[in-house]
């Protein structure tokens, strides 16, 4: 078979295949992450944010109050000083991509509609399936590992920021976020709230509140309203509830329904993700990007100031299927390019410690 046949009986097909699907493939991927599915829920924020083009994302930080408010009497002039409550920073953009080939002994296999359409169904379920995880990975958990986990983006700085470095369980460490220093910046670190001292469900409760309310604190009149954390940890935390279940116990019933979870805490809507960093059992143990089922942390988030920032030519956009020269098959790619970014650290935070093996009293 000549390779021009080749590719006039199957490209056409296949492409318009992928085409019809992308929608349903870009919505099941996206959706199939708890982090991403809450961010590109609407009405609570910003979220997600299209932009194009540059060589870098550009994000808008404030780090400092306008100090012109005052009190005045008779002719008092107004406090006219200059202010600067602004700051940019910046990300370099990241390219994900993932593909989808098809072998001329595929091809030849798979002859007639109902055999095709078989054959693309299972190799478009395959890449959603693993485009859904390693994508969940890169912006939950990042690729890092060794001394400096956490404390630079993957592959050589390739991958995503993941969440555990925006949200670190040190902001006080050297580490530039988005080009800023948190080691001398300490407007600009996140908060924290180390729970190794903890063996009872209700101080690991007053834990979570603490760190809740330290989020919640400034100007802003804002709060968390997005919890993320590992199995075990919401599992225990849904045992310890189950006398206080009210009628919004569950608060997000999609999220429930898609197997995130959704208990409701102080208005927040408490999710888990099986995909989530090791962050050490306390502020001195070494962070991994290994899970560890005997540790539980949780990040209290706040959508108004994190933010997917999306090239809007590049948002899971599909390549038609090509025959490279040096091999018998058709390949496309599914490209995405962006960055996960953070506005204001400080309205986010981490709980961490051995939560699971120090508790010892569920009540």
């Amino acid at each position: 078979m000549a390779a021009t046949t080749f590719n006039r009986a199957w490209d056409s097909v296949l492409t318009t295949t992928i085409d019809n699907y992308r929608p349903t493939l870009v919505d099941n991927i996206i959706k199939g992450t708890a982090l991403t599915y809450w961010l590109t829920r609407r009405g609570r924020g910003q979220g997600v944010r299209y932009d194009v083009g540059g060589q870098f994302i550009q994000i808008p930080v404030v780090y400092n109050k306008n100090a012109n408010t005052q009190t005045i009497s008779g002719y008092d002039r107004y406090n006219l000083a200059p202010t600067d409550e602004a700051t940019s920073a910046f990300e370099r953009w990241s390219n994900v991509n993932t593909s989808c080939g098809i072998s001329l002994d595929e091809i030849q296999a798979n002859k007639g509609a109902s055999r095709r359409a078989n054959l693309l169904r299972m190799k478009v379920d395959v890449m959603e399936t693993s485009a859904r995880e390693d994508w969940e990975r890169f912006l939950v958990v990042g690729t890092q590992t060794g001394a400096n986990t956490f404390l630079s983006a993957g592959n050589a700085g390739k991958d995503p920021v993941p969440l555990a470095f925006l949200v670190q369980k040190d902001p006080t460490v050297s580490a530039s976020v988005h080009n800023i220093a948190q080691s001398t910046e300490a407007w600009w670190r996140n908060k924290i709230f180390d729970a190794s001292a903890i063996t009872t469900t209700a101080n690991l409760r007053s834990g979570i509140n603490r760190l809740y309310n330290l989020c919640s604190r400034g100007s802003t009149n804002d709060a968390p309203d997005f919890g993320l954390c590992t199995q075990e940890l919401y599992e225990l935390l849904e045992n310890s509830m189950m006398k206080f279940q009210r009628a919004d116990f569950y608060r997000d019933q999609d999220s429930n329904s898609m197997g995130f979870g959704g208990l409701s805490w102080k208005g927040a809507t408490l999710m888990w993700s099986e995909i989530m960093a090791n962050l050490g059992a306390s502020a001195a143990a070494a962070a991994s990007a290994t899970a560890s089922t005997a540790n539980g942390h949780l990040y209290f988030l706040n959508s108004k100031w994190l933010e997917l920032v999306v090239d809007e030519d590049w948002d899971w956009q599909m390549t038609p299927f090509e025959k490279p020269i040096d091999q018998w098959a058709v390949w496309a790619a599914m490209l995405w390019r962006g960055n996960l970014t953070v506005t204001q650290r400080r309205k986010h935070g981490v709980l961490f410690a051995a939560i699971i093996a120090n508790i010892v009293t569920i009540d």
